[in-house]
């Protein structure tokens, strides 16, 4: 007598001829995961490149940012701002690739174009936060 509680069908009795192809709109939802997972990995590149930026142009400014708890919070929240916007990138290849199947290049152009135009406004806001700040007191020196 056969188990009621046991799957259809088990990996044991299964061969490897049993697996049908995928249905089409199972089949694009499995492309939108591999689009989405590879964007997150995508994301480490992209924040590296923005603190990096950031802290160059910190460097490059005025080095006491790194010390004042205002300028550390909005830089925070411009951090927060910049990973929000990063989620352009795979609702739009998320979209193409539902619509019209996966463009190989769209992927490599988007991350580009956004990474170059966060990097802009990174420098922005640093210079934005050195102007709202000012120069450190000469007392504050020491």
């Amino acid at each position: 007598m056969e188990n009621p509680f046991s799957s259809p069908q088990t990996a044991s009795t299964m061969d490897a001829g049993d697996f049908a192809p995928l249905p089409p709109e199972r089949e694009r939802l499995a492309l939108l995961g591999e689009v989405f997972v590879a964007w997150e990995r995508l994301r480490i590149w992209y924040n590296v490149v923005l603190a990096a930026v950031a802290l160059i142009s910190i460097l490059l400014f005025q080095l006491p940012l790194l010390f004042h708890m205002g300028a550390l919070e909005d830089m925070v929240l411009a951090a927060i701002a910049a990973n929000a916007c990063f989620l352009a990138g795979p609702l739009l290849e998320g979209y193409v690739t539902w619509w019209f199947g996966p463009v190989p290049w769209l992927r490599q152009a988007v991350f580009i174009i956004g990474t170059l135009g966060a990097v802009v406004l990174t420098i922005a806001v640093v210079v934005a936060l050195t102007l709202e700040f000012g120069p450190p007191a000469p007392e504050n020196l020491l």
